[in-house]
């Protein structure tokens, strides 16, 4: 009965406009409405779609138009249109709640090529309820849907209980916000593919920017996402599809607090220009996950009649500054349990990235991961606790600075290094690791370690094994570790040169399996050892090293062992205080011993 009623209104209100002469308002006019005027009821049962939607489309007729929706429930059961230059503002108190199984709950009228839709929209205020957990089962739905869109903000505003898929999706948008609001309830089938509470995608097909149209293959472009909550959904901000040549740009998502998320908080599908600063990520399966290639091959696009220029580029300026991730969980049978993870190829890789004064606790996996992933700068960093290694630096991800970091309590290693060239690894804390302080592996060469302090690591203070050549290990300080410094495995010319080494459980050097090529030698110089609980410095099947200008106190057994066919050419090193032999070389090993070794 009262649609009838608001109908007969409405008809009677045209009439006065038309017939009786009122003034009607010119297009060029800024104006206000409420949805109470087109017959909206917030506080019955009865469907108010129709009602909302005159609201929406009244504001075609004025160059600016602000509507409000006053408290009370709304009951929608189609999808709401909001036109260009158009502020919906919510109370407080206002809910509009999906009452029926459709596609989105408000979506802009117009697409148009590239950024030339719908533009100037605001929503503010209020709670967009999905009522997702009623309708489960059913199709998948988003809350709130916006593409081939500018200046589009969502501000201050609940999205709440989605069904299996986005709450807020932006499509091919330019100068996106997303302010100061909560996201929260996600609803979903067993076997449910992972989906963003916020998705920024590109306009490729029917499937993915349905119902723009337009498959022009335009990015998202200056995207803010600031101030919210995510909780409680699978994951955060991010997207799951990928043009090739194609790249969303310019995004900062900052001051964000995601919480409770069975998946990636952010998930960062080739963005450039990417800065996440200063947000909160607590029990989420993956903090931040950037790769270049999707895991599902069929998300990953060949382009099709695009608006933007096509290229390939791997410098990509992203900066990651001043996060903190706190238990960052690995459900079974799902990738996760990492805080930061970039994950390029060897056809895309990454280059260009910043992670800076970042905190990251109780990670079920590593708490930095690289992978293809060059020129990166890691400053500052605090990690602790993960269950692998605090931080790993793999697969040609060379040129990567490590500088200032506290790396603590990691169930593995420390800093794991592999197959990498050209890492500079200094000033840094790393103590307290299960396994080695630093390792460095399987062909990894011209790295430096220089200042570092390294402290009571389970295994190795530093280890370079299988193969890792012309390394520089300096001026680093290492206590109470198993072994001070360890070559092992084929790893040669590298130079281990004015560290100190206090209080090795066993030997404070460890040299095993080098090069019997002199040219190829490695060399240890001017290092501090002191109070190993083995040897000093211990050579098995190592040959051609150069032992010099050492100084060694008061190791438990031998000042400098060389055994088991090793040779070496000792010189100008200063043996004190040893338990055993000052310098020890077995009958099957032929060193060379300069006459300048002082021991005592």
């Amino acid at each position: 009965m009262r649609l009838k009623v608001v109908n007969i209104m409405m008809g009677f209100l045209l009439l006065l406009v038309g017939g009786l002469g009122m003034e009607k308002v010119s297009a060029s006019e800024s104006v206000n409405l409420t949805v109470l005027d087109f017959g909206a009821n917030g506080s019955d049962s009865v469907d108010d779609t129709a009602n909302l939607q005159a609201a929406l489309d009244a504001a075609q007729k004025y160059r600016s138009t602000t509507i409000t929706v006053p408290d009370g429930t709304y009951l929608i059961s189609k999808a709401l249109k909001i036109h260009s230059n158009t502020h919906l503002i919510l109370s407080s108190h206002a809910v509009i709640k999906r009452n029926a199984v459709f596609g989105p709950m408000l979506r802009n009228e117009r697409g148009g090529p590239g950024y030339t839709g719908d533009h100037d929209i605001v929503i503010e205020g209020g709670t967009w309820d999905g009522n997702g957990q009623a309708l489960s089962g059913k199709h998948t739905f988003d809350n709130l849907e916006f593409g081939h869109a500018s200046n589009v903000t969502v501000k201050n505003t609940n999205v709440l209980n989605d069904y299996g898929a986005h709450a807020i999706e932006f499509v091919g948008v330019q100068n996106g916000q997303v302010l100061n609001s909560t996201i929260n309830g996600y609803f979903h089938d067993d076997n449910f593919a992972k989906k963003e509470a916020i998705q920024l995608d590109i306009t490729h097909n029917g499937t993915v920017s349905y119902p723009f149209g337009y498959y022009d293959d335009t990015p998202c472009r200056n995207i803010t996402i600031q101030g919210n909550t995510i909780e409680n959904y699978s994951r955060g901000v991010g997207s799951h599809t990928t043009v090739k040549g194609v790249y969303p740009q310019y995004i900062t998502i900052q001051n964000n607090s995601f919480k409770n998320l069975t998946d990636e908080a952010v998930d960062a599908l080739k963005f450039k220009d990417l800065s996440i600063l200063n947000n909160t990520f607590e029990n989420v399966g993956t903090g931040i996950y950037f790769i270049t290639v999707p895991s599902n091959p069929k998300a990953n696009y060949s382009p099709d009649n695009p608006i933007v220029p096509i290229y390939t580029d791997n410098h990509y300026a992203i900066n990651i500054t001043g996060n903190r991730f706190d238990s960052v969980h690995k459900i079974p049978g799902r990738v996760g349990g990492k805080g930061i993870v970039f994950l390029g190829t060897s056809e895309s890789s990454i280059e260009d990235v910043s992670i800076e004064n970042n905190t990251i606790h109780h990670a079920d996996g590593d708490g930095i991961y690289l992978a293809y992933t060059s020129q990166t700068v890691i400053k500052g960093n605090n990690v602790q606790s993960s269950k692998e290694y605090g931080l790993a630096i793999h697969h040609y991800s060379n040129d990567v600075k490590v500088d200032s970091n506290t790396i603590t309590n990691n169930h593995s290693h420390g800093i794991s290094v592999y197959a990498n060239a050209n890492a500079s690894i200094t000033n840094n804390i790393i103590r307290d690791n299960l396994g080695s302080g630093i390792s460095i592996s399987t062909h990894s060469s011209s790295n430096e370690v220089d200042s570092n302090k390294i402290g009571n690591n389970g295994n190795y203070g530093i280890v370079l094994y299988r193969w890792s050549n012309l390394n520089t290990i300096s001026h680093n300080v290492i206590t109470q570790s198993k072994y001070g410094i360890g070559v092992n495995s084929g790893s040669n010319q590298n130079q281990l040169k004015n560290n100190t080494i206090m209080g090795s459980q066993s030997h404070g050097v460890k040299l095993y399996g080098s090069s019997s090529n002199p040219v190829k030698s490695n060399v240890i110089s001017g290092n501090t050892i002191s109070n190993s609980g083995q040897d000093g410095l211990y050579l098995v099947h190592a040959n051609g090293t150069e032992v010099s200008r050492n100084k060694v106190t008061g190791a438990n057994l031998n000042g400098i062992s060389v055994t088991n066919h090793s040779t070496a050419k000792l010189i100008k090193n200063k043996i004190s205080k040893s338990k055993g032999h000052g310098i020890k070389i077995s009958s099957s090993s032929k060193s060379f011993v300069g006459r300048n070794n002082s021991v005592s």
